[in-house]
């Protein structure tokens, strides 16, 4: 029975206080010494004057480990702050993380497991990560090992009651705590934790000290890396008690993949720039340049190549197509190439096509036209027949741009520029897989695209690359489409690309309606 009672005494510690052993804190460890836990970093959340605390890693120059539990949506606040430099001290910086940049693991089932991964907005240059552990089983700390946990606050016991005293120490704390076999507090951990899998747990004791309220997200660390991350225990108290740590292996495919993933406020801002084209910031410039892979060179009298520069300096190369003799050309946003070559600046006002939500708010499509300051004689392309327009399903399109016109050793897109205009044939696609891949990978373009009209294309050793956006997409000397977007903003010819469908008819008529 007082068995019995121990193991109660503890889940009900573990469950109860989902706002209670989530902010654990070190217990009768000392002060960490300046050099040491550098990469540490303090969590807050406010809910008016509340605020909650808890500890992270950082595992690379952008990317912070923590605790799931540690970001509560139950607070009025949608962003939680991050101090970095929180350690020694004499450099912090706070940075906001909005909810966007917050990454929770969740199982096949949907289920949250304790561990987290936030993105900072920007680079931390002057902070050494924690090395992440190389998981071959050789340098993970097995039972007896010491391990080391650090954190901040109420690092003192009422030695009447037995409770914490409310005492944050004004210097990071640190403690050596004892790996445990996990076993003997199975049945508890299993029913106050049943989202994870047991063996995800690594379980350790009081040894120099231990974690307390706060403390949850730091990280366990032994041999200089990265093993477990802070997730739960028991009331701090006299140093009794099994605390249980989620091991890092078992989340280490996910977490790369999640870094790899999100390598990508680039792809984020990708995005973004592709939705916000006319307002052409330094990361939009980065972005806006796709150019074809896979194809040779070629002529396109009615190929036009766009230079557009940011208030900032910073100039971005795209596509276009001249589509009448009185020089209007569906581009991105300036450089005019015809034969003989000749730079033209555009000053007439852009027309992108926009339409309403069902709230009335303005969307902008991915589909402008730019007006010449003067007639060309130019031959333009013509406009598609879409009364008569065969079934592109399956169909091969004439795509065109200035090229980097090759991937990197391991297909990863890398920068580069051509002053000749490379060509290719690509195959018309089905487009439900990259969709499906916007809406679970980026719902917030999947929720800006999925109104807009696209079809895809899709061959082997062909794509689009940065810089291509806007040119034309040819099939039976008629112009059926634009390029739109990269299918995948970091490798090439590994997902279809997509391109505005002209034979749309909200495009038609609008197309119609400003070019006459």
């Amino acid at each position: 029975m007082a068995s019995l009672q121990i193991l109660l005494l503890l889940c009900i510690t573990v469950s109860v206080s989902a706002a209670g052993h989530l902010q654990k804190r070190i217990y009768g460890g000392r002060n960490c010494n300046d050099n040491e836990r550098r990469y540490h970093v303090m969590l807050e959340q406010k809910n008016g004057t509340h605020v909650s605390r808890c500890g992270g890693s950082l595992i690379s120059d952008q990317w912070i480990l923590t605790a799931a539990h540690c970001w509560k949506t139950a607070l009025t606040s949608s962003t939680m702050n991050v101090i970095v430099g929180v350690h020694p001290g004499n450099n912090k910086k706070k940075m906001e993380i909005n909810q966007a940049d917050i990454f929770p693991f969740k199982d096949t089932n949907n289920n949250v497991h304790d561990v987290m991964l936030l993105r900072l907005p920007e680079k931390i240059t002057d902070i050494t990560p924690i090395q992440l552990p190389d998981c071959t089983g050789k340098d993970e700390p097995v039972i007896n090992d010491l391990v080391e946990v650090a954190g901040y606050g109420n690092c003192k016991i009422d030695q009447t009651t037995g409770l914490e005293v409310k005492s944050r120490p004004a210097k990071l704390q640190c403690a050596e705590m004892k790996v445990e076999d996990c076993m003997k507090g199975q049945a508890s951990i299993q029913e106050c934790k049943p989202n994870e899998p047991f063996g995800n747990w690594l379980c350790a004791e009081p040894y120099a000290g231990e974690t307390c309220r706060g403390d949850s997200g730091g990280g366990l660390v032994f041999n200089n890396r990265i093993h477990a991350v802070v997730s739960n225990g028991p009331t701090c108290h006299k140093n009794r008690g099994t605390h249980v740590f989620l091991k890092v292996c078992r989340y280490m495919k996910w977490i790369k993949n999640t870094l790899k993933e999100r390598k990508r406020d680039k792809k984020r801002k990708f995005w973004e720039g592709i939705v916000n084209k006319m307002g052409f910031t330094e990361s939009s410039a980065m972005v806006l340049q796709n150019r074809v892979i896979g194809g040779q060179q070629c002529e396109r009298p009615y190929h036009v190549r766009l230079r557009a520069v940011s208030a900032g300096g910073a100039s971005s190369s795209c596509g276009g197509s001249l589509i009448s003799n009185a020089g209007t050309m569906f581009a991105d946003v300036v450089m005019y190439q015809g034969a003989p070559a000749q730079e033209i600046k555009i000053t007439a006002e852009a027309e992108t096509f926009t339409d309403k939500d069902i709230n009335n708010n303005i969307r902008s499509h991915d589909i402008m036209l730019l007006q010449l300051p003067t007639p060309t004689d130019v031959q333009p392309v013509a406009l598609p027949d879409c009364e008569c327009s065969p079934e592109l399903i399956h169909s091969t399109v004439h795509i065109a741009g200035h090229a980097a016109t090759t991937g990197g050793p391991n297909n990863e897109r890398r920068p580069g520029s051509s002053s000749n205009l490379h060509c290719a044939d690509i195959q018309v696609v089905d487009c439900e897989n990259l969709k499906t891949r916007l809406q679970l990978n980026f719902p917030q373009v999947h929720r800006v695209k999925e109104n807009q009209h696209w079809f895809c294309g899709r061959s082997p050793g062909v794509d689009i690359c940065y810089g291509d956006s806007g040119g034309g997409v040819v099939f039976n000397d008629r112009l059926y489409g634009v390029i739109s977007f990269l299918g995948d903003p970091e490798f090439v010819c590994v997902r279809p690309a997509a391109f505005m469908d002209l034979c749309n008819p909200q495009y038609t008529t609008w197309i119609k309606k400003i070019i006459t």
